[in-house]
């Protein structure tokens, strides 16, 4: 029970700028009720290469943290995201989260956002969240804007 086989599947990183799936399949070791471990290796089908990721979690009564740091190879490309959650409801969580990607060899190219979210989860296996992210964008002059998101998620 404490190790499990996990799969995840991400169709497209944006729906609207085309599909870029995203792939893991690795171990989730859980060796407290209140902590757990993912060790994924996975694929990254629009850049050709292979990834690594480490995905924590925390849960403690009614708050939750989770994060994820990817590393692909040979890009160095990385990805990062973390939120800390407040289960209001079952169905109901308000929180925060931050996400960033870039290059480990070069980090003039970091993206970082993050701000308020809200998640529904709607019974076992769908989720919607709904976030805003105050995002700063390499090599751009506007500076910082806002940057609105909804995620559907298929839990299987």
């Amino acid at each position: 029970e404490s190790l499990q086989l996990q799969a995840h599947l991400i169709p497209a990183g944006n729906l609207l700028a085309g599909l870029a799936p995203i792939s893991y399949l690795g171990i989730n070791y859980k060796p407290t009720n209140w902590l757990a471990i993912e060790l994924d290796t996975g694929w990254n089908f629009k850049a050709d290469e292979v990834l690594f990721s480490i995905k924590p979690c925390l849960e403690y009564k009614k708050f939750w943290f989770w994060a994820e740091v990817d590393a692909q190879f040979p890009s160095y490309s990385g990805y990062w995201f973390a939120q800390v959650q407040y289960k209001i409801t079952d169905w109901l969580h308000a929180g925060v989260e931050g996400e960033g990607w870039g290059n480990f060899s070069d980090s003039t190219t970091w993206s970082h956002g993050g701000g308020p979210n809200l998640l529904l989860r709607l019974g076992k296996h769908v989720g919607i969240d709904l976030t805003i992210h105050a995002r700063d964008l390499p090599d751009d002059d506007i500076g910082v804007r806002p940057e609105f998101f909804l995620r559907w998620h298929l839990f299987l």
